[in-house]
């Protein structure tokens, strides 16, 4: 194995003025990213990494992670948002969200979103949280 390079430093060495190869991830299809980053592959599968404090990312803590961990609980999703203090990813149609959603209790895994189907696409931005339903409607 040749020499290590700044692109493949150990996260606890990264700094902020340098690009890096994430790596420990499968092939990724879409990111969305905030002060955190998910990552979906083809598969369906989601990984987060980045900042934590509100349970960003999914693991049950709130602990930072400069380096990419699967969220488990999910299904297959096909779509993910990232947002300042929490997570979407749409999952057959449904949205599942985790971290400080609605201002109510911080929630540190995943969990189904009530009463909201037929979901085709998801946003998030700094503390506000979209879905646009099959039949065009947008919810907040």
């Amino acid at each position: 194995m040749g020499p290590r390079t700044h692109l493949d430093a150990d996260p606890s060495q990264r700094s902020r003025d340098r690009l890096y190869r994430i790596t420990g991830v499968p092939r990724i299809l879409n990111l969305a990213t905030d002060q955190h980053t998910l990552a979906l592959t083809p598969d369906g599968q989601v990984w987060a990494w980045g900042v934590n404090g509100d349970a960003q990312l999914g693991d049950g803590t709130t602990t930072d992670h400069l380096d990419p961990r699967r969220i488990a609980g999910l299904g297959a999703a096909s779509a993910v948002a990232a947002g300042q203090r929490g997570s979407l990813a749409i999952v057959n149609g449904e949205v599942w969200t985790w971290a400080q959603i609605t201002g109510g209790p911080l929630v540190t895994r995943p969990t189904r979103l009530m009463g909201l189907t037929n979901v085709v696409a998801i946003s998030a931005g700094n503390q506000h949280y979209l879905a646009v339903t099959a039949d065009g409607r947008v919810w907040s």
